[in-house]
């Protein structure tokens, strides 16, 4: 049977998890990623099996797999791209992944689309490590559902429904995999699907062709307004998704920012869809409103580009000048530095 997905385990007790990356080091010709990830689910009795299928089979662009062998307790990470593979084994008893690659080998070979991206995942690396850590010999369903659900973002030291969390607006799937208890349990919540309940199921059953539950589990969430409102803002990215038709984004943003005043990232969203719809000084209202807001400086620096911008569609050239200038003195990254450089000189 052909089953690639994101997450598997196997009746040999071989779970592998899937993770993107972004790599200069393509071919187009090479083995696509489900087909990889299916014959490692269908083949593989073990970690060193499943190694094997990954050297022999250079997939089409960058991606990792997270492989745990439940039987000979042995786990790695398998950073691969069109050119190879490296890999890692447990740090202090743990093992984690988020989307940036951590081997020197395929780092040379990456591509970061943007700072904001690099900056994403490292911090959630680095949160999600230190709260393995934390608890390490007193790892259960409930503890791993609560760091599962984790929204505290290290970049500024606080609970957020939108940052650097582990817990990700865009977490559109979530499993943990017990396999000497024949547990398998699924987040069972609208996006992000890692906060909220996990429902159990026997893997035994489900590899027989059954689905026999087993209870549920809670995960950690925010206050209730706070989750409802983030309901909301995903909700107006699913219609950008499905219509690109910003003026119909902009009920469901409005109502989050409504429901969640504190959260700064709700009004940057909806300055874009103002600036797409041509509503520039509504645009501007919002980005300014947050101007102030606890954020990362590299956040801080892409809400001054973007002051900049709009000042300049305005065309209040002189406030536009100022804030490039905020913004090429806020934060060092690629990106920001070339798009406000290029604010200056059009």
């Amino acid at each position: 049977m052909h089953c690639p997905g994101i997450t598997t385990v196997n009746e040999e007790g071989v779970s592998t998890s899937v993770h993107l990356n972004f790599t200069r080091a393509i071919g187009f010709f090479n083995t696509p990623i489900t087909v990889i990830a299916s014959e490692i689910a269908n083949k593989a009795k073990n970690l060193s099996e499943a190694i094997d299928i990954l050297r022999k089979n250079r997939p089409t662009s960058g991606w990792t797999f997270v492989i745990a062998d439940a039987k000979a307790k042995e786990a790695a990470i398998v950073e691969t791209c069109a050119e190879g593979i490296a890999i890692s084994h447990p740090e202090n008893c743990v093992l984690c992944y988020t989307n940036c690659y951590t081997s020197e080998i395929q780092k040379n070979r990456e591509y970061a689309p943007s700072y904001t991206w690099v900056e994403n995942n490292h911090s959630r690396y680095t949160r999600l490590k230190n709260l393995l850590l934390e608890h390490l010999g007193s790892i259960e369903e409930n503890t791993l559902a609560e760091i599962l659900g984790d929204t505290f973002d290290p970049t500024v030291r606080k609970n957020v429904a939108l940052g650097h969390t582990v817990s990700n607006a865009a977490n559109v799937s979530s499993a943990m995999i017990c396999y000497e208890k024949d547990a398998l349990w699924v987040g069972d919540n609208p996006v992000p699907a890692n906060r909220g309940v996990y429902v159990g199921y026997k893997i035994s059953s489900l590899l027989s062709g059954k689905k026999e539950e087993i209870g549920t589990i809670k995960g950690k969430q925010l206050e209730k307004h706070k989750e409802e409102a983030l309901r909301k803002f995903t909700e107006a990215c699913f219609v950008w998704e499905e219509t690109a038709s910003p003026s119909k984004c902009l009920p469901y943003i409005t109502k989050a920012i409504e429901m969640d005043p504190e959260e700064p990232l709700y009004r940057l969203v909806r300055s874009w869809f103002f600036a797409k719809t041509g509503r520039f000084k509504e645009a501007l209202d919002d980005l300014l409103h947050i101007e102030d807001s606890h954020l990362s400086s590299s956040r801080k620096a892409q809400i001054y580009l973007w002051i900049a911008r709009i000042n300049d569609l305005l065309n209040e050239r002189e406030n536009a000048l100022r804030y490039y200038h905020k913004a090429i003195q806020t934060h060092p990254s690629m990106d920001i530095q070339k798009a406000a450089w290029e604010g200056i000189r059009k």
